[in-house]
């Protein structure tokens, strides 16, 4: 019964985290007719969600239980700042500082809940399939952001969808003290011990998940303007192509938590990245609507289970909770970074499709860092054996 109300838990918690990450660019047209924001405004409340993400994931504490509940009590001070400034006509300068705390509460929540679903199995692969299964509940929030918030910014007000954001929250923090063990996860029957990795594999594991978090993000944030460039699709026809981006995703990660049960997890990695790698290809040199879906699906499919797997074989070196932290937070600067890469390239060339160029650099990285390290990790097993 404690195993599943802790499962719960965690499942409702990244549902949350998945709607509120996505909630803020599907608001800010609101935002920007309530407030009279110009795009730079605009630009600062995505900076400072972006900023909160980052300063969320380093802050976790060793007491994870702790740090979720810390997590859900900042980011309902996040919206509880919102709601007010809602309620002002130049509430704008206030919602900075707030979506700011927002982001800080939701990048604690998330960092939190990940090492939580990684600590509960011993098994590699078992870990692996149970964190693909709760990040696939992370992105079927993401993908109910969209209707959840415009639904309720149409219908209801904007300061309904903060209030609910707001009781959602306070259903997590009461879930999280029922159900969730009051010690440090560490100290727990079943969980690894955390006494802490190597700076040398700290940062080889901040490497990739920054790669990831670049090609993710460049691909998702540039493919509807992409496909609008290059095919003949209307505005909101291309806009859609993200959306079947995301469903690929999730479908990718619900997939992973069931085939992770009995296959190889490397080659759940290694797989999606050739997967990967060859749409981003295809997307480049696309020119239908036919050919752009497919390969927006294959990146989907491809790149879902990559961020799970990986953070299951980081959690195997039992790094600590704040070296965990500092790792998957490199996600973050890759989303920042190579989407603005792209962007230059783009104006420099005179050619988004020059430009995409980025995504298929990235996989191939990904591609060979797997690989050289997979070879790495079978001749230490060898020598060890030896």
């Amino acid at each position: 019964m404690k195993v599943l109300g802790t499962n719960r838990v965690l499942y409702a918690t990244f549902l949350f985290c998945g709607c509120a990450t996505l909630m803020l660019g599907v608001a800010l047209p609101e935002f920007e007719r309530r407030w009279q924001l110009a795009d730079s405004q605009s630009g600062m409340l995505l900076a400072a969600q972006f900023i909160g993400l980052f300063a969320g994931a380093l802050t976790i504490q060793n007491n994870l239980r702790r740090s979720l509940q810390t997590g859900c009590l900042v980011a309902m001070l996040g919206y509880l700042g919102l709601l007010v400034c809602c309620l002002h006509e130049k509430g704008f300068a206030a919602a900075v500082p707030a979506v700011f705390v927002l982001g800080l509460g939701i990048g604690q929540m998330t960092t939190t809940v990940n090492l939580l679903a990684a600590d509960a199995t011993r098994s590699s692969q078992h870990r692996s399939a149970r964190l693909s299964m709760v990040n696939f509940a992370w992105s079927i929030g993401a993908l109910l952001a969209p209707f959840v918030t415009g639904w309720c910014i149409a219908h209801r007000g904007i300061v309904s969808l903060f209030t609910g954001f707001l009781v959602w929250l306070v259903f997590l923090l009461a879930a999280s003290s029922l159900f969730l063990t009051p010690a440090p996860v560490s100290e727990t029957d079943g969980a690894p011990a955390r006494f802490g990795m190597p700076t040398a594999t700290l940062a080889f594991f901040a490497l990739v998940f920054f790669l990831y978090g670049g090609l993710e993000l460049t691909v998702s944030g540039w493919l509807s303007t992409y496909a609008l460039r290059y095919s003949r699709l209307s505005v909101a026809v291309a806009a859609y192509s993200t959306s079947f981006l995301w469903m690929s995703f999730a479908l990718g990660r619900f997939a992973a938590g069931i085939l992770l049960r009995w296959h190889s997890d490397r080659a759940a990695r290694v797989i999606g990245v050739c997967m990967t790698l060859a749409a981003a290809a295809g997307l480049r040199f696309a020119g239908s609507t036919v050919v752009m879906g497919l390969c927006s699906a294959a990146i989907g499919l491809g790149l879902g289970p990559f961020f799970p797997v990986t953070l299951s074989r980081m959690v195997s070196r039992r790094p600590s909770s704040r070296q965990a932290g500092q790792a998957t937070s490199a996600t973050s600067i890759g989303q920042a970074a190579f989407p603005y890469l792209v962007g230059v390239l783009s104006t420099r060339t005179g050619s988004l499709r020059v430009a995409m160029i980025v995504p298929g650099l990235i996989a191939a990285s990904l591609l060979a860092i797997i690989v050289w390290s997979d070879k790495e990790n079978a001749q230490e097993t060898a020598e060890c054996q030896g």
